[in-house]
């Protein structure tokens, strides 16, 4: 089974939604705070937390305040890309990004998923140029950063987003006056 890389953003409408998950991923809340249930447990998630939420995973989604519908991001690892992208009733979400094509080297049972949160000091000369082991998406939160990889170079700003497959050789700094906050959804077969 062939597995795809994609983020999708949302905005939750009503006070509570019902989600079934096809992707293995990462519910990241943006912002807000929501209630978040599923596997027989609630847990409270204010922005900046994330969980992990295995396919197939059943949960519900309630928002503490509605004054202002919360925000979320899913990191997803997904077979059927676009399949995790909910309807209009329940609110308005976005697929930010999709990889180019199935993820190499991934089988569904044996990946080891995690989602980091790296901030980097303003005028942070570029990290050592290292080689990915696996395959990664990089989530600028904040801040302006400059990633170089394969003998090129990019600005990275809030709001964008960087495929890295296995083997793709990078390194990241921050030029700027202000720190730069990014999310990395990092796989490893």
């Amino acid at each position: 089974e062939q597995l795809y890389f994609s983020i999708v953003a949302g905005t939750f409408w009503t006070h509570e939604v019902h989600k079934l998950t096809s992707s293995d991923g990462v519910y990241y809340q943006f912002s807000g705070s929501v209630y978040l249930t599923g596997e027989g447990r609630t847990r409270t998630l204010e922005p900046g937390d994330g969980i992990f939420v295995r396919a197939g995973t059943r949960f519900s989604i309630q928002a503490a305040d509605m004054a202002r519908p919360p925000t979320y991001l899913q990191f997803l690892l997904s077979p059927t890309p676009g399949a995790d992208v909910p309807g209009e009733a329940e609110g308005r979400a976005v697929e930010l990004y999709r990889s180019p094509g199935p993820v190499p080297g991934l089988t569904r049972e044996r990946n080891l998923l995690s989602l980091t949160r790296v901030p980097v000091p303003p005028q942070t000369p570029p990290d050592p140029l290292h080689r990915r082991s696996g395959a990664a998406l990089h989530y600028v939160l904040s801040g302006m950063g400059a990633e170089f990889g394969e003998g090129s170079a990019a600005a990275r700003g809030p709001g964008s987003v960087s495929y890295q497959p296995a083997g793709f050789t990078y390194q990241w700094s921050n030029p700027g006056s202000q720190p730069l906050v990014y999310l990395v959804f990092n796989v490893n077969p």
